[in-house]
């Protein structure tokens, strides 16, 4: 039986309840922007009528990725005919689950990080265990849960390197929270110890490759060509990266390939725009839907939910947040399509798959943006050696096929064993 921990620190409590009033006014701003009643009052715990039912697992996935990453799990989940309760942070994660075709799941705003609104949460839909994805770590909500019986266990894990770096309080908040875990499954050897480099049970952490290998191929030829002329596209890209490619791009870019950049937060598209015009070039939005393109003109894909065309027919992909230490994104996608990808030197998110993607000769790292324009001058020129990257990032891809089924045992085991 763990040790009960029945509080977070006095420190953190009173730091959260000083920063209570700012945290009520983002909940607020967020629900005015996106006109959703829902997100005000289930952020504060505040749940009707209709919501109220028993749900057997409570899963919880912060955002867009880690829905994407955990749907393939819940389906299956699903198929052995449990009841769950999805939590998620964000509207675009609450539209994703809503999208998903999930059945028996009821789908919530996770409530901020004080006892009181779990409590209310935990009262309505009574679940047993709580499977945590990826990178959450709210002591408030592992205190909670452990403190009413309610199994944890933390799946395809990791820690970045701004958790791991957080203050010491946090840190003796962080050491609480995990020792209420039951379970870790790390996506890495690496993940697995910095989990107990926090404080996590090292006989209660496991590891697995990333769970982001379990989501489906999608096949090309079901995805209709964007553009009529080659181009590079660069993906989830991050403020200063944009920059960076634009200045580069307009000294060295090649004679017969456009560009794409496809903006992480697409609320970012002016400050784009603005940077475009600022060196000379001319641009056109998604958004628009404009039937003329130029191979002159930058693209610019300013909308959620479109980038897998524009990815399927790239003759180059770029993959952002990784020419500024932001850790990177997830370059499995543009694997599955047999792309060539490139990556930055910033790539901490995803270490040991870009490693063993170099290792098979399925990715390509650059020094900087001077670099990488380096790079994609020699790959346009040269298809044979584009498509055997391309090839090799399948292949890696397709040699971890197993990676769903093995997650699918563990976690329920863990159900049967919790339960």
């Amino acid at each position: 039986m763990p040790k009960t921990f029945p509080h977070s620190t006095l420190t953190y409590r009173i730091t959260g309840w000083i920063l209570f009033p700012a945290a009520l006014l983002f909940t607020l701003f967020v629900a005015l922007k996106y006109r959703k009643l829902r997100y005000l009052r289930q952020r504060l715990g505040i749940y009707s009528r209709q919501e109220n039912r028993s749900c057997s697992i409570w899963c919880h996935c912060a955002s867009v990725g880690e829905i994407n990453t955990a749907l393939p799990l819940l389906k299956q989940l699903q198929a052995q005919n449990r009841t769950l309760l999805v939590s998620t942070n964000t509207v675009t994660g609450y539209q994703t689950l809503q999208s998903a075709g999930l059945d028996n799941t009821a789908i919530v705003f996770l409530p901020l990080d004080y006892r009181i609104f779990y409590s209310r949460l935990l009262s309505v839909f009574s679940p047993g265990v709580c499977l945590i994805f990826e990178t959450e770590l709210w002591p408030n909500l592992f205190l909670t849960a452990h403190n009413k019986n309610i199994s944890i266990a933390i799946v395809n894990g990791r820690i970045g390197d701004k958790t791991l770096n957080a203050p010491h309080f946090l840190h003796t908040n962080y050491r609480r929270a995990l020792g209420c875990v039951s379970r870790v499954i790390a996506s890495s050897e690496e993940n697995a110890q910095r989990f107990i480099e926090l404080g996590a049970d090292p006989d209660k952490v496991a590891v697995l490759d990333n769970l982001k290998f379990a989501l489906p191929a999608i096949e090309i030829t079901d995805l209709a060509k964007p553009l009529t002329f080659p181009y590079l596209l660069c993906a989830s890209t991050h403020a200063d990266e944009e920059l960076q490619i634009i200045h580069q791009w307009m000294q060295n870019k090649p004679d017969a390939l456009g560009l794409v950049i496809a903006i992480r937060h697409p609320q970012r598209s002016k400050e784009v725009c603005k940077q475009i015009e600022s060196v000379g070039l001319d641009y056109i939005l998604h958004s628009k839907h404009s039937a003329f393109q130029r191979l002159d003109q930058v693209y610019v894909i300013d909308t959620l939910g479109e980038l897998a065309p524009f990815m399927a027919h790239a003759d180059l992909v770029f993959m952002g947040g990784s020419l500024i230490p932001l850790g990177g994104h997830n370059m499995l996608e543009p694997a599955r399509m047999h792309k060539c990808i490139i990556t930055g030197p910033h790539y901490q998110n995803f270490t040991a798959i870009v490693d063993e993607l170099v290792d098979a000769k399925g990715i390509i790292v650059v020094k900087d943006a001077a670099d990488l324009m380096q790079k994609v001058n020699e790959l346009a020129n040269n298809k044979p050696l584009r498509k055997q990257f391309g090839e090799n990032a399948q292949q890696y891809v397709q040699s971890k096929q197993q990676i769903l089924k093995r997650y699918t045992q563990i976690i329920l085991q863990f159900i049967h064993d919790h339960s």
